[in-house]
């Protein structure tokens, strides 16, 4: 499989910044991939990673809830550069042996590690999602606002946004104070 080359390129650099923070934000979908991502929450303790000292990390998924169609109407509409590699049909994007165009109606992840099951297909950096012990899975609200406690986060968002808009709901209703610059 992908995973030995996947730990060695993506997710032990990963690990090793992540060490030194105590949340992260993601890009994450749950119509992404329907083999383990589908039950993404907005807000979670990472099954995967540690955060400062082995403690533990939170790991913010504010487009878990959005759509694809979604994400690219935002991208036009704002103008967003992405990656040309999308124009040839390369719906998600990885590493050169691991990606490849996908056909028309084909799902977008039919274009990672297509000789894998459906229910793997992640590269290590999100491999909590297949996981559906609920320990592992489980992060409550007062755990996410101690985790962050007073240290300072910054949204940076536009009035017109509608994912800065949820992702300031997010950290209102966690009660997580953050400044925020439009």
């Amino acid at each position: 499989g992908h995973q030995e080359c996947c730990r060695i390129r993506k997710v032990r650099p990963l690990r090793k910044k992540l060490g030194t923070l105590k949340a992260w934000i993601t890009g994450q979908r749950k119509d992404q991939s329907p083999g383990t991502r589908t039950e993404v929450p907005m807000c979670q303790v990472d099954p995967a990673f540690k955060g400062i000292g082995e403690g533990p990390l939170v790991k913010f998924n504010p487009l878990s809830n959005v759509s694809s169609d979604e994400v690219w109407t935002t991208i036009r509409m704002t103008e967003v550069p992405y990656n040309k590699l999308h124009e040839k049909g390369f719906v998600s994007i990885g590493c050169e042996p691991c990606t490849k165009a996908v056909l028309p109606n084909q799902h977008e992840r039919e274009g990672r590690w297509w000789w894998e099951e459906a229910t793997q297909k992640e590269c290590g950096l999100h491999k909590g999602n297949i996981s559906k012990d609920a320990a592992v899975l489980e992060a409550t609200d007062n755990y996410v606002s101690d985790v962050i406690g007073s240290d300072k986060v910054v949204l940076f968002t536009t009035s017109t946004c509608p994912y800065c808009k949820e992702a300031r709901a997010l950290l209102e209703g966690l009660q997580v104070s953050f400044t925020d610059v439009v």
